[in-house]
């Protein structure tokens, strides 16, 4: 009894394919949430880095992923105590979706200034709402998109740092940075930006309710975190080695400022 305890993960048998999630499907997703979702704070890590040096940073970023893999973990373990326990993601995706809004029309409006800034968060809400009324399947094929679009972001900022020789901006002419923080009372701030890109493992049961291979939750979460620390560590180390103490609350200001915008 007491081994099958400890086996956390195998607490439901894997259902018939029916009209559920392969185990690929569900990575997709998993690895969505993570970078696109809750992780949209994802161009704020180099900051986060600024704040807390190299040192500290780079272990803050481990230490969050590892705390959070185990807290998904224990998620799941916590869902299938009872059974019928599955409303609390769906308020948490709730909250999310408010904060898409805000951030894309944030972004929106540095592309298109003439247009007033509530009309493009009423753009972005009309496309996000038809998408949470498809089936968690589908949607993984959105979030394929959503991981794509983090790989191009991780490209596009290495070739801009590759193809550039003078600061900032340069990969081989880096800005200053520094191995400890400069000021040990910003730490917090940067723990918080740091682990909000992992905070989307609250949403995980919804996924794994929808999973046709429950057993294989733990595969999948491992390669989800292991895929999106990669995609973390390189924006974090990236855009700081940049654009050092004049990195801005996300990357994308500094190339904004820099062409003039």
């Amino acid at each position: 009894m007491s081994d099958q305890h400890n086996n956390n993960f195998e607490i439901q048998e894997d259902k018939p394919p029916k009209s559920k999630s392969t185990l690929g499907q569900s990575i997709f997703n998993f690895c969505n949430v993570l970078l696109n979702i809750y992780g949209v704070g994802t161009l704020s890590l180099p900051l986060a880095f600024k704040h807390a040096g190299w040192i500290i940073g780079i272990s803050l970023l481990f230490f969050c992923m590892g705390v959070t893999n185990y807290t998904a973990r224990l998620l799941i373990k916590c869902l299938n105590y009872k059974e019928g326990i599955y409303t609390y993601p769906d308020i948490e995706l709730i909250a999310i979706a408010i904060s898409l809004v805000i951030l894309i029309g944030d972004s929106l409006q540095i592309l298109f200034p003439d247009i007033s800034l509530i009309s493009l968060k009423i753009i972005a809400w009309m496309i996000l709402i038809p998408l949470a009324l498809i089936d968690i399947k589908y949607l993984s094929y959105f979030s394929l998109l959503g991981i794509l679009s983090a790989i191009i972001l991780v490209i596009v900022v290495i070739i801009d740092g590759i193809t550039r020789n003078e600061q900032p901006g340069s990969l081989f002419n880096p800005m200053k940075t520094e191995l400890w923080p400069t000021d040990w009372n910003s730490l917090p701030f940067s723990f918080g930006l740091i682990i909000a890109g992992y905070a989307g493992h609250s949403v995980f049961p919804s996924i794994y309710l929808d999973m046709q291979t429950p057993n294989t939750y733990l595969k999948a979460i491992n390669i989800s975190y292991s895929f999106s620390t990669v995609v973390y560590l390189l924006i974090a180390v990236c855009g700081y080695l940049m654009f050092g103490n004049m990195t801005k609350p996300e990357v994308r200001l500094n190339y904004a400022f820099k062409n003039g915008f």
